[in-house]
């Protein structure tokens, strides 16, 4: 029987909890579209969706990574739609007071889609010493990439949160939830580095209470 690599039951509890609230946080934001038509609610859905399944391609990699092809496969398919998840929730802030067509999104999905693809291609396309060592390299600059679209985000949240005449402790736990999420990415480019499973473990333990928080605050202002 192969052995799975470390925390993989762990993961695969976050798993379906993490499924559970960006599934929340998407059947929110849907309804939110529906009702006002905003054009970047769309961009929100698709970050949202886009980071959980670069989580699962985490959850992959401790089930199914105990060669090297699957192991750094899974993590480097992760890093590429985890950049993705946070640039399409960054351009609902970039183009939140600006015009942000359908089109427009479609254009950012075939974008992304295309670069998937070739950088999977790339990936098969050297030698598995070579693909794996640059893996690793690339691996962490793409973790800064995401870092800084999320200090960027939380720039943006922050700034929103001050605007806001009336501040209450619910609306707290959007900047909450974001600031976790932000510490989640500077733990993703300290596990790029260094490779130690606790931090791993704990990297995506904090992307749960992250999801947590920003799912209860939606929550919260739908009921508003």
């Amino acid at each position: 029987m192969v052995e799975l690599l470390p925390y993989a039951d762990l993961f695969s509890v976050l798993q379906i909890l993490i499924v559970f609230l960006v599934g929340a946080i998407l059947f929110f934001t849907l309804k939110a579209y529906r009702i006002t038509s905003y054009s970047f609610l769309i961009a929100f859905f698709i970050g949202f969706a886009l980071l959980e399944i670069s989580f699962t391609f985490v959850l992959l990699n401790r089930l199914f990574g105990q060669t090297g092809i699957l192991y750094h496969g899974t993590l480097w398919v992760h890093e590429i739609i985890q950049v993705g998840a946070f640039a399409f929730i960054a351009s609902t802030y970039y183009f939140r007071n600006k015009n942000l067509t359908i089109r427009s999104i479609a254009a950012m999905a075939v974008v992304f889609v295309v670069v998937l693809f070739l950088a999977f291609y790339f990936y098969l396309s050297f030698p598995s010493e070579i693909a794996f060592e640059w893996r690793g390299i690339i691996g962490s600059y793409l973790y800064a990439i995401s870092l800084g679209v999320s200090v960027y985000l939380l720039y943006n949240v922050f700034m929103a949160f001050t605007r806001t005449p009336e501040k209450s402790y619910s609306a707290l736990l959007i900047p909450a939830g974001f600031s976790t999420l932000a510490v989640t990415q500077v733990l993703w480019v300290y596990w790029g580095i260094t490779d130690i499973g606790t931090v791993l473990a704990l990297t995506n333990s904090l992307l749960l209470v992250s999801l947590a928080l920003l799912t209860i605050a939606v929550a919260i202002i739908w009921r508003r």
